[in-house]
């Protein structure tokens, strides 16, 4: 796609006469479970390794609907089975030389203090998937805690950014396409990752570029899945919405199926194996909904993954082995 323009999907239809997907009358929008005649209550912190003080602006590297995402710089020291050991924060400092003394992770605070126990419950769901989840391509979960009523989530850091972030590297900057063999490695990695998380019974519903990050190690890249503030249980009522652009039409009927992220996947593939930006809403977003490609050089494995048909959509496994 070099010296190629990145492409919008171009509407012939003004989106007007298009509606926007909605929400399920069923399903209960989170802000409104939250019981306002609740008094804020300060949860004494149950780690007090971490001095939350030293987390400054600068260490900011990302923010998202529940979480403000900080990089920090701990002091470590090793068990035999590489078990990491907290002592301390100490302020980022990305001239510092790198030793074995300290690791970098990332901290994630919570946007709004906890309000009551349905908040906690909320934010301790996303834990306790991450602990029930062994993978090298799911963000590894180090600790959580509270303090000063808000909740904190220590994850590793990915020192390669996210995946929409080296999309746009790639696409915008650069003015290239991303490589074949790279995009095959994309897919398998974030395929691998599905699997893991759906072998615990979970359901990710919100596979998107922002949500993949990226590690690079001796010039190799490794993508791994984050950001499971709105997994669900295979079966259970979906919540809260994930990114209209890559959501499954099933989710809208409250279909709680690992058929949803497979078809989130193989938007994530269209997208960057065809330079185009996804559409929120349109007469386009229905028709990539409905089995209409059109006008789009769309491969056999591809079109499997983005069956309208969740029953019929092919399984995360044969996209595994497809990608390998």
């Amino acid at each position: 796609m070099s010296g190629k323009k990145i492409l919008d999907f171009k509407q012939d239809i003004p989106d007007t006469l298009f509606s926007t997907p909605k929400t399920p009358a069923k399903r209960v929008v989170y802000k409104d479970m939250i019981d306002s005649s609740i008094v804020d209550i300060n949860i004494p912190s149950d780690s007090v390794f971490i001095k939350t003080d030293n987390i400054e602006d600068n260490n900011k590297i990302g923010e998202g609907d529940f979480y403000i995402v900080y990089k920090i710089k701990r002091s470590v020291n090793y068990n035999g089975d590489d078990t990491i050991k907290h002592d301390d924060t100490i302020k980022h400092d990305d001239t510092t030389k790198h030793d074995d003394s300290f690791i970098y992770t990332a901290l994630k605070k919570s946007k709004s203090p906890i309000k009551n126990s349905l908040d906690l419950e909320f934010y301790k769901k996303e834990v306790n998937i991450l602990k029930s989840i062994n993978s090298e391509f799911v963000t590894k979960f180090i600790d959580s805690f509270t303090y000063q009523s808000h909740f904190y989530i220590e994850i590793e850091y990915c020192n390669g950014g996210t995946l929409r972030e080296y999309i746009y590297k790639i696409f915008y900057v650069q003015k290239k396409s991303i490589d074949t063999e790279i995009l095959r490695n994309i897919i398998y990695d974030i395929s691998r990752g599905l699997k893991d998380i759906h072998s615990r019974g979970v359901v990710h519903l919100d596979i998107k570029p922002e949500n993949i990050y990226c590690v690079i190690k001796d010039n190799k890249y490794l993508f791994k899945i984050g950001d499971l503030n709105i997994s669900t249980k295979i079966g259970e009522d979906i919540l809260l919405d994930g990114d209209k652009r890559y959501m499954g039409p099933e989710v809208l009927r409250n279909i709680c199926t690992p058929a949803s992220d497979v078809f989130s996947l193989g938007l994530i593939y269209l997208e960057i194996s065809l330079g185009i930006n996804l559409p929120k809403k349109g007469e386009m977003w229905h028709k990539l909904r409905k089995n209409d490609f059109k006008g789009l050089e769309i491969d056999t494995i591809n079109k499997k993954m983005l069956h309208s048909n969740y029953k019929r959509r092919c399984k995360i496994e044969e996209v595994i082995r497809y990608f390998k």
